[in-house]
């Protein structure tokens, strides 16, 4: 009997765990369809129109996006990269749409102990006066996050960390004052989300 109440426990303790959440897909055709989704260990999407419903799988050549509808309202979508879909979080969106990826797997199937784990190892630390103040960043390495940068009107996608400055001159050549400030260092590669933002505000095409 302890065996079977274990068992049971068990079996709970991971359905809780990978409950599927609210979520909004936009399939590869444009049409969107609201329900349940998870993102798997792979990066595929299980999505599901109510939960007692049976999973769906899909992958890049099904899904463009998926928006998830609760805090932290995550977006994640496929983005054709060296000759295979991957997916990415969506940072900033415009004329120029900036994607982080992390070393963590971007799973909403984790366990606890994963995301305790992961939070551990991601904390940052900042001295402040004689004392040492931790703060989390979420479960991902911001440190090791890589940036890839997609033009909406040409398609063109790419990674400018390398070269950065000479690569954001190009990027970025119709807005002069983005530019200098990249040049001047007063924004480098890690403030990549203020770039985007900034320039789809003032410089890119309504």
């Amino acid at each position: 009997m302890k065996v079977i109440l274990t068992t049971i426990f068990l079996l709970l303790s991971v359905a809780m765990i990978c409950q599927p959440q609210p979520a909004e897909v936009t399939l590869a055709d444009g049409s969107t369809f609201e329900g349940f989704a998870d993102i798997t260990k792979d990066d595929i999407i299980e999505f599901r129109m109510s939960l007692s419903d049976e999973p769906a799988n899909m992958d890049g050549l099904d899904l463009k996006r998926v928006a998830f509808l609760e805090y932290p309202y995550y977006i994640f979508e496929y983005v054709f990269i060296k000759r295979r879909f991957k997916l990415l979080k969506l940072v900033a969106e415009g004329s120029i749409n900036a994607y982080a990826q992390y070393p963590e797997s971007f799973s909403t199937q984790k366990s606890d102990a994963q995301k305790k784990r992961e939070n551990y190892i991601n904390h940052d630390k900042k001295m402040f006066g004689n004392g040492v103040t931790t703060y989390s960043k979420g479960g991902f390495n911001m440190r090791k996050r890589r940036y890839w940068l997609k033009n909406m009107e040409t398609g063109k996608v790419d990674d400018i960390r390398l070269n950065f400055r000479k690569e954001a001159e190009d990027w970025f050549k119709n807005c002069p004052e983005l530019v200098g400030y990249i040049q001047n260092k007063e924004w480098t590669y890690s403030d990549m989300i203020k770039i985007i933002e900034f320039y789809n505000e003032f410089c890119g095409e309504v």
